[in-house]
């Protein structure tokens, strides 16, 4: 097998990735619970979109609005954190949007 073969074998198996995800994520190939979490897991990881709010609103504002959305978040996909207390967790969070920004 050569290196251009490789390559379509790899374009293919990405093109056929995208397509199932695609149509999975368009049509009801999830349940309910599943995009719940996906919903949880864009809360946590959408650094993108942080940046973009933070730009915007600032990171008092943004953090105000949306800490406890995080929370909620991250207590539903990670159990191991249900010790620490929920004002410890939104410190952290503004602390990191505050440090997004700079």
């Amino acid at each position: 097998m050569t290196i251009a073969d490789n390559i379509a074998l790899i374009r293919e198996r990405l093109y056929t990735l995208v397509w199932r995800l695609h149509h999975g994520l368009s049509g009801e190939g999830f349940g309910d619970d599943v995009k719940e979490v996906i919903e949880h897991i864009r809360t946590i990881s959408d650094v993108k979109s942080m940046l973009s709010n933070v730009e915007e609103k600032g990171n008092l504002l943004f953090g105000k609005e949306n800490s406890n959305t995080f929370l909620k978040s991250t207590r539903v996909l990670a159990n191991t954190i249900t010790t620490i207390p929920d004002n410890e967790v939104i410190l952290a969070y503004k602390s990191f949007l505050r440090n997004l920004k700079a």
